[in-house]
């Protein structure tokens, strides 16, 4: 498992839009597996899943996307998983890091 997570400014809505382009640019292979938005007053949050095919580890792996805004204060927590071909225990986790490294600079590019 990979994680990263920083503080940006901006509108909730575009910034959600953002990552996700630059996500799809990314990746011919990514899906957006399952999403969620909750609103508790001026917070709001957005939960997304993608998926990918990872042509180095030969499986499927995963990304959560999480942001958590109230006003023009927004937290980016990114965490990527799978990828691994082991039964018991994580062999290859270069898929994970690949995948998580593909929107960081996106991140970085709207970071306070």
């Amino acid at each position: 498992m990979a994680k990263y997570e920083a503080r940006v400014v901006g509108a909730f809505d575009e910034i959600l839009s953002y990552l996700h382009q630059e996500l799809e640019k990314g990746s011919m292979t990514l899906s957006l597996e399952e999403e969620s938005y909750i609103e508790l007053g001026e917070t709001k949050i957005a939960i997304r899943a993608y998926e990918r095919y990872s042509w180095f580890g030969q499986s499927r792996v995963s990304l959560h996307l999480t942001l958590v805004s109230n006003g023009q204060s927004t937290v980016v927590s990114a965490i990527s998983t799978g990828g691994s071909q082991a039964a018991l225990l994580k062999v290859n986790t270069l898929s994970e890091s690949s995948f998580l490294d593909s929107i960081i600079p996106a991140i970085e590019k709207i970071k306070e």
